[in-house]
């Protein structure tokens, strides 16, 4: 059977005929004939092609329609044509050109397709096509435009002007006709068209058209090889690529990144947080990004206006009190984590799926002066317009506030397992209990500690127990320095965690903290960080700058003031050397790198408690300091 080879075309209908009929089949008779939703205050000229088959030009003879009809009929408004954007032009242009030769190239392998009908047929076509355009009949390159466009997600004006028209129209000419030479010569079609192909950045590969690449193919590429915590900070950024622009092609996003990062600019910083889940129910319905900016926008309006009535308050005084009023908005280093991932999945698709656009789309300078001259755009409507963002600067924990948590119910006794921080008589020695231990006292990261099974303690034959790292395939560390050797710190023996993991159990490969896997295995750093959250804010513990994961800080300050270099102090915490010694040819001695553990005193008195069976923090002799210069800074992840 012969493969159809039929081209799309639309019926043509004389333009005035057109106009006048659209006009007539909307007149206002009765209410059911009201036009409402979104377009009901106005109707573009492809709104009313779509009744009529045609797409309508301006032309002198349309001008006495659009007017304001006769008394009982719809005032009807026709948009003005808006030019559509040159870069829409040249990514439509491109699809149209892209999937025209890999439909060709695929019939070529076909063997039921016959190409001496596919060559009278394109004879044909372009006899016809030349005559529509002489009578300045668009609508072929306009309906084959429009087919690419929803393709790859580009949004063009509602009217096509006439100038991008005849763009698609020598584009679609141009295809044709290659495609024409080819069969009729029996000719590789790659090169009879190569200066056309160039001309779109179209580069073949194998001897066959690149494919169409979307965003979420992209990032299913970028996550290929990646840690799960980068797996799932690439997910985020796609979701909300996803929300702003859709599964789209993946080329518009450089050219469209912009806008991308002034709806990031203005998210509330706790966005994610709006998933409307909780402790009691696993399954919420999340708002859209854009309904929770628009919610915090009508927040925001609210507080102007009360800084407004303040009574005799001056501008200045009006701003003073804003900013604890006002919503907190995404942080421009956030910002830039989200370019920075968005740059990744270009250069994966680039390089695994022959994506061949722009593989970074802005700088950070160029991304802060955009940001602030939006800010300055929402300045003019706004007068007293303040972003208020919070951002993440972190200060090691004080004395007093260390004190506070290890002599708290969590580590001296609590009244019940859902009671921790209420004095009482139990000690549970579950991941609330050592993991923050083990954090301030070796400087692990929260999730190097969570993946630590019974195998993991060791006796090292430097004569010092030791806890091994990201050490097996499936123990995700952040960098390849994650995966280390540290000794036990002598504070962690005298609390018995050698015995207390030994008694856990016999299976090398048994959890060591399985209770924190069974909410959300994927995520169980978030997990931890939130029981421990509402630990903190029941102690009255609760601060913005000294969070869980600044007691990494609190041990490098206190390694810092016993006298610990920098570079060992980068080997302990698990961050890469800075030297070439460093990084490949230093094999460090457990005893010594333990007599550096234990130069960070935490002045903790342990005793053997007979009613509980084993050690148990007496008392903590920290009470002040000061702040410490620490020269390691710390992101989200540690």
């Amino acid at each position: 059977m012969k493969k159809s080879n039929k081209i799309n075309s639309q019926p043509r209908v004389d333009a005035r005929r057109a106009y006048s009929a659209a006009i007539r089949r909307f007149r206002y008779d009765s209410p059911s004939n009201t036009f409402s939703g979104r377009n009901s205050k106005k109707l573009s000229n492809s709104f009313l092609s779509g009744q009529t088959g045609t797409h309508l030009l301006p032309t002198p003879a349309s001008k006495p329609f659009i007017t304001t009809l006769k008394e009982g009929e719809q005032k009807i408004f026709i948009e003005p044509i808006t030019p559509v954007a040159p870069d829409a032009i040249h990514a439509i242009s491109r699809e149209i050109v892209r999937s025209n030769f890999e439909e060709l190239l695929g019939n070529l392998g076909d063997p039921a397709f016959d190409a001496e009908a596919r060559i009278e047929q394109l004879r044909e076509e372009l006899d016809l096509f030349q005559s529509e355009l002489r009578a300045r009949d668009l609508s072929r390159p306009i309906q084959h435009a429009l087919t690419a466009a929803e393709r790859i997600g580009e949004q063009p004006a509602n009217s096509m002007d006439p100038g991008a028209a005849r763009q698609f129209a020598t584009t679609l000419k141009s295809v044709w006709k290659s495609e024409l030479t080819a069969l009729e010569d029996f000719e590789d079609p790659l090169s009879v068209a190569s200066s056309l192909l160039a001309r779109f950045q179209i580069v073949p590969q194998g001897g066959k058209i690149p494919p169409f690449v979307s965003i979420s193919r992209a990032v299913a590429v970028a996550k290929q090889g990646k840690s799960q915590e980068m797996c799932r900070k690439l997910d985020a950024t796609a979701s909300l690529l996803g929300e702003f622009f859709g599964d789209i092609s993946l080329e518009l996003v450089p050219q469209r990144i912009v806008e991308f990062s002034r709806f990031l600019h203005r998210l509330p910083r706790d966005h994610g947080q709006k998933h409307g889940k909780n402790r009691f129910k696993d399954e919420g319905e999340a708002p859209s990004k854009y309904d929770i900016i628009s919610a915090a926008d009508a927040h925001d309006s609210e507080c102007y206006s009360q800084a407004r009535a303040i009574p005799g308050a001056s501008e200045r005084q009006q701003l003073a009190v804003l900013p604890d009023l006002l919503s907190i908005r995404m942080t421009q280093t956030n910002l830039e984590r989200h370019l920075d991932r968005v740059h990744e999945i270009l250069r994966a698709a680039a390089k695994h799926l022959g994506y061949t656009g722009a593989t970074k789309a802005v700088t950070y300078s160029e991304l802060s002066q955009a940001m602030k001259a939006f800010d300055e755009e929402l300045r003019k409507t706004e007068p007293l317009f303040l972003r208020v963002t919070r951002p993440k600067r972190r200060s090691r924990w004080s004395g007093v506030r260390l004190k506070k948590l290890l002599t708290s119910p969590l580590y001296r006794g609590c009244s019940s397992r859902s009671r921790r921080t209420q004095a009482g008589k139990t000690i549970l020695r579950d991941a609330l209990y050592w993991v923050p231990l083990i954090v301030m006292t070796m400087g692990t990261r929260l999730t190097e500690v969570l993946q630590l099974k019974s195998g993991d303690l060791i006796w090292h034959e430097d004569g010092v127990f030791c806890l091994r790292f990201a050490w097996s395939v499936e123990q995700d560390g952040k960098t390849d320095a994650s995966r280390r050797i540290v000794p036990i710190p002598q504070v962690l023996l005298e609390l018995g965690l050698v015995e207390w993991i030994k008694r856990k159990s016999i299976d090398p490969n048994a959890l060591l903290f399985p209770e924190i896997y069974k909410k959300n295995p994927k995520f169980t750093d978030q997990t931890f960080t939130k029981r421990f959250q509402t630990v903190r804010k029941n102690l009255g513990l609760l601060d913005h700058s000294e969070d869980f994961y600044a007691l990494r800080m609190s041990l490098s300050s206190a390694l810092w003031r016993g006298g610990v270099s920098e570079s060992d102090r980068q080997l302990i915490i698990g961050h890469a050397s800075k030297t070439v010694i460093g990084k490949h040819y230093t094999t460090p001695d457990m005893q010594v790198l333990k007599s550096m553990l234990d130069l960070a005193d935490f002045k903790l008195k342990v005793f053997n408690s007979r009613v509980h069976g084993f050690p148990v923090i007496a008392d903590c002799g920290l009470v002040t300091g000061l702040p410490a210069n620490v020269e390691i800074t710390l992101d989200a992840e540690g």
